[in-house]
């Protein structure tokens, strides 16, 4: 398997910059030895830096158009809520493109991060995060890197 750079929106910090309050500066990547950074988001380690620079991207506050990509490890890591006190809904579509391997969840019980892994190297698949019934963010997946046809 070759190494893959994660292409997706650093929105951490910014969101950081613009939200109050310390939970949501958790996400914030922690550098190693290397300069390069795990992603620990709501406490709970997402990505270990162990293979390549990776980010994460935020459902509720997208870096711009386009869409995410996979970490290296191939899982879209994506926040869900604004901070890791309360969770929302989340759901992705088509549910079989991707399946949910890591997660952090809020008081509430519901998600603040996901880490989704796609079922396959080319597949596609939009999450939705939704509040009181109502869409509150989307964002697209799509590995950058898909493999040759």
């Amino acid at each position: 398997m070759r190494a893959r750079v994660a292409v997706v929106a650093r929105v951490g910090i910014v969101v950081c910059g613009i939200l109050a309050g310390a939970s949501a500066c958790a996400g914030l990547p922690q550098p190693n030895s290397l300069g390069l950074g795990p992603v620990v988001l709501c406490g709970k380690t997402f990505y270990d830096g162990s293979n390549g620079v990776a980010g994460w991207s935020s459902a509720l506050h997208p870096g711009g158009p386009g869409a995410i990509g996979p970490d290296p490890n191939g899982v879209a890591i994506i926040e869900v809520a604004d901070g890791c006190d309360e969770g929302n809904h989340v759901t992705w579509s088509p549910s079989s493109a991707a399946r949910l391997v890591n997660a952090t969840y809020g008081k509430n019980g519901l998600p603040t991060v996901v880490g989704l892994q796609p079922a396959s190297p080319d597949a596609t698949f939009t999450v939705t995060v939704t509040h009181d019934g109502k869409v509150i963010g989307t964002i697209k997946y799509a590995n950058p890197f898909p493999p040759p046809k």
